[in-house]
């Protein structure tokens, strides 16, 4: 990927966008390494386990309609489609779109100092696979299993 200053990054969650009360983004795809060394071995083994996307966002506080959604999908257990890329352009191989369904793990709806701007945090985790969509076409592959364990380690 080409190299990216972040200036006008599409945030959207549940059709709501939020890129404009964004100030910071994260997005990361964690799998778990399930240790497979067997007795003897002289190095240790590992192999793919579960995976997850992990979406964090930090917000200017003010979006009634992003608190209403985030605070509601917290409380009640729901899952919130989640939607970023780098910049609010069409999604391409320089400006891969990041999605999955999420659960709301923490929300943090007034952050923030005496005398400075509000602030909000949000985490997200995917539950199933997060997608990143290069090709605009909205066909996107998997983000959390571009290596199932079939492939790296076929059965006997």
């Amino acid at each position: 990927m080409a190299k990216t200053v972040l200036r006008d990054v599409l945030v959207d969650i549940d059709g709501v966008l939020l890129g404009n009360y964004a100030h910071d983004v994260s997005v990361e795809y964690e799998t778990e390494e399930i240790d497979i060394t067997a007795l003897g071995e002289q190095y240790k083994c590992f192999m793919p386990g579960r995976s997850q996307a992990t979406f964090q966002f930090g917000l200017y506080a003010g979006h009634t309609q992003a608190h209403d959604i985030l605070n509601d999908a917290y409380r009640a257990g729901l899952t919130v489609q989640v939607n970023v890329r780098p910049t609010s352009a069409s999604a391409s191989s320089t400006n891969p779109a990041h999605t999955g369904d999420c659960y709301v793990t923490r929300y943090a709806p007034l952050k923030g100092s005496a005398g400075e701007a509000a602030q909000a945090e949000v985490e997200l985790h995917s539950t199933g696979p997060a997608f990143v969509d290069t090709t605009g076409s909205g066909a996107p592959y998997p983000a959390t299993s571009l290596y199932p364990s079939s492939t790296l380690y076929p059965s006997s």
